[in-house]
């Protein structure tokens, strides 16, 4: 919820952090890609984490509309 307050009070500086965060999934993305075979479990952690958060970061505000509508008045 405290990103979703961030991203409401200032939504041009989350839109410029959100877009930094995907292209760091796409740089994990590709070193996963190109990681070699001893490290490529370690890899495809770090790309999925990052994945994960990105969408996590791009959905908050959706997501804490819905938990605040669940909470009710």
């Amino acid at each position: 919820m405290a990103a979703a307050n961030l991203a409401r009070r200032a939504p041009e500086e989350w839109r410029a952090f959100v877009e930094v965060l995907e292209t760091a999934t796409g740089k994990k993305m590709g070193e996963c890609v190109a990681a070699p075979v001893e490290m490529l479990q370690v890899a495809q952690g770090r790309a999925q984490s990052m994945a994960a958060l990105t969408s996590l970061m791009k959905e908050c505000v959706k997501l804490s509309d819905t938990i605040e509508r669940k909470r009710g008045p």
